[in-house]
């Protein structure tokens, strides 16, 4: 059993290195509920076929999407019937994000959000932040703007939650680095919004969001040190 700083690291780099809104798996083995699973685990032939999705999904040809959905299909009936949760979660969100590639919106939804609860069920808070990143970026684009913002809302605060319980400052900040496209995101649909309501004041939660992200280090800092950056400065200033 690894230490539980370990696992929210592990976990960091395994969902967010492609930062393309799908899971990838590169170490040689898969944690589930905090225990690590050898290769000779009956989900190993899922695992090997997910991967293989992965490095199809890679190629980013229409050729290589539909191999790859093929293949994360068969892993996911593996993992069906092994009962993994976890896994059916990576391959549905996998499939959900081929599906939205190659056009398919509504199939797309659907996959997600089948995704979604799974993750959820098994504690697997970036992989759900993953799939709420998807799902809004899909909404944005069918014009469901309302939603789209909720879901990327929902995706950032969860991912605010996993910054928080890395304990080096250096890793944290490489992170949120992975995980800025949340943000980038999130104030475009913001200004996307500003420009149907101009009065709703969804402009200035852009330029929050925006200076909130780009200070996020900064912040961090501020807040570890307990410095009172308020202290004698000019109440004009401060508002």
């Amino acid at each position: 059993r690894l230490p539980q700083q370990w696992l929210s690291i592990l976990s960091v780099n395994s969902i967010f290195l492609l930062n393309l809104g799908f899971p990838l798996l590169t170490l040689p083995i898969t944690l589930h509920r905090g225990e690590v699973i050898a290769q000779t685990d009956p989900n190993a032939e899922a695992l090997r076929l997910y991967r293989q999705g992965v490095e199809l999904f890679q190629q980013g040809t229409a050729e290589s999407y539909q191999q790859a959905i093929v293949v994360l299909e068969k892993a996911l009936q593996l993992y069906q019937q092994a009962g993994n949760l976890e896994g059916q979660a990576w391959s549905l969100l996998g499939l959900g994000r081929i599906s939205d590639l190659l056009g398919d919106k509504q199939q797309a939804l659907e996959f997600y959000n089948q995704s979604l609860p799974l993750s959820r069920q098994v504690g697997d808070i970036a992989e759900e932040a993953n799939t709420l990143r998807n799902l809004a970026i899909l909404k944005g684009s069918q014009g469901n703007l309302s939603e789209a913002l909720t879901d990327i809302e929902s995706a950032i605060s969860i991912i605010e939650e996993l910054r928080t319980k890395i304990i080096s400052q250096d890793l944290r900040t490489s992170y949120f680095s992975t995980v800025y496209g949340y943000y980038e995101f999130y104030i475009d649909l913001l200004m996307e919004l500003h420009e149907q309501n101009p009065n709703q004041g969804y402009d200035a939660k852009a330029l929050h969001a925006s200076e909130r992200g780009r200070a996020r280090s900064l912040l961090d800092i501020l807040a570890e040190s307990g410095a009172d950056i308020k202290k004698g400065v000019d109440p004009q200033l401060l508002a």
